[in-house]
């Protein structure tokens, strides 16, 4: 039987309830008041943990801390007393310790609410406390070998024409296929990249596969724009305009197909020179488009300086806007403002019906995301098509 565990100081009738509601499916529920108490019933067994965010002592942020330092990864709940932005602010911090948020609710419990989410997860029993998984050691010296090797691969994610229905782009995702621990991802190996200086490199290799991938592409009789990531530290490098456009040309790419993806906490590095270089990639026909759009720093003062003809919002707020009133304001106030600068608007990480109905709504130009498909690879890419073609899925 699963166990679900509630840490709440508001005496036992609470507790009651929870196991009335959690019980009959299938859950061995335990209510405790106390930090401690929590503490010693936390074992590998738990499946859901309900905790509220206001407790005198230790409140409910601290024990999320403290699951964050266990690595659990039990279904965790949300409830409170306080006013609705807490609520949202706190998920938004367990979702950044990478603790497995199932949502949130209100103290004032409604029944249909805590059973939809205790049902929302095939995997809702997995162990609470589970040891982070053999990883790769990334050192530079591996990522050379990899790059020697021809280990990085594009992966592609489709981008939807809202209003035609057709997959007018791909956005391009660079992966590490691993000889000993398989599919890499870019958030384990970046980072290294750039600090070792041979984020050039890397780069330059993910581009010459996109280009190359897109000329297949076009003998298929499909040719989305392609989107391509460009770290910051890329963005200093004086030569990068000339060596894009050189490797368009080489593979028969036009210049309007392409789109430079920066993100804003980017633009905060050497800011001469990187506006130098978007310049010139924007004088050259290239577009250029901000990525992230409201995560970086002073985003209105990017938004007049970049010389961008795109701007995506991240998929923060599109995860948010069907339920949040706050959230719905940005992406809405986010699109007028792109348009009003005659900007493209992207949505990224759409996953529900509902979203893209809304965006969709709002004048959102294109949508990306799980509700469409996952980044894979060229060919896979290819097959997607025609069956979301075929399904009609896609225009």
């Amino acid at each position: 039987m699963k166990r679900l565990l509630t840490i709440d100081d508001d005496g036992h009738f609470f507790g009651l309830i929870i196991t009335a509601i959690a019980a009959p499916m299938g859950f061995a529920c335990e209510h405790v008041r106390t930090f401690e108490a929590f503490k010693a019933l936390l074992a590998d067994d738990v499946a859901v943990i309900m905790v509220d965010l206001m407790m005198p002592g230790v409140d409910g942020i601290e024990v999320l801390r403290y699951l964050a330092e266990q690595q659990c990864r039990a279904g965790i709940l949300l409830f409170s007393g306080a006013d609705g932005r807490t609520l949202v602010v706190a998920e938004e911090m367990a979702r950044e310790l990478r603790l497995r948020v199932l949502g949130r609710l209100s103290k004032l419990l409604v029944r249909d609410d805590l059973e939809e989410f205790l049902r929302q997860e095939d995997d809702v029993a997995m162990p609470a406390l589970k040891l982070a998984a053999a990883a790769p050691i990334i050192t530079a010296e591996a990522l050379r070998n990899a790059i020697a090797e021809k280990q990085f691969v594009a992966y592609y994610q489709p981008q939807i024409d809202i209003q035609s229905g057709r997959a007018s782009g791909v956005e391009s995702l660079v992966r590490w296929q691993h000889p000993q621990y398989g599919l890499v991802y870019p958030d384990d190996f970046i980072a290294t990249a750039e600090s070792c200086g041979i984020i050039d490199q890397l780069t330059w290799m993910v581009v010459d596969q996109v280009f190359h991938d897109a000329q297949h592409f076009a003998t298929r009789g499909w040719v989305p724009t392609l989107s391509i990531n460009v770290s910051a530290f890329s963005l200093c490098d004086l030569k990068l305009p000339d060596r894009i456009m050189a490797s368009a040309e080489a593979t028969g790419i036009a210049p309007e197909r392409i789109i430079v993806e920066i993100t804003e906490s980017g633009m905060v590095q050497k800011v001469a020179p990187v506006l130098d270089i978007l310049a010139r990639l924007r004088l050259r026909g290239i577009n250029l488009s901000i990525d992230d759009f409201g995560t970086g720093f002073s985003m209105m003062h990017q938004l007049k300086r970049i010389p961008a003809n795109e701007i995506k919002i991240d998929k923060e707020f599109i995860g948010a806007m069907t339920h949040e009133h706050s959230a719905e304001v940005i992406v809405r106030k986010t699109i007028e403002i792109g348009h009003e600068l005659r900007m493209k608007v992207v949505a990224e990480g759409v996953e529900t019906p509902e979203q893209f109905q809304l965006l969709k709504k709002l004048n959102c130009d294109v949508a990306q995301g799980y509700l469409f498909a996952r980044p894979m690879p060229a060919n896979a890419l290819l097959a997607w098509q025609d069956e979301a073609t075929a399904v009609g899925l896609v225009a």
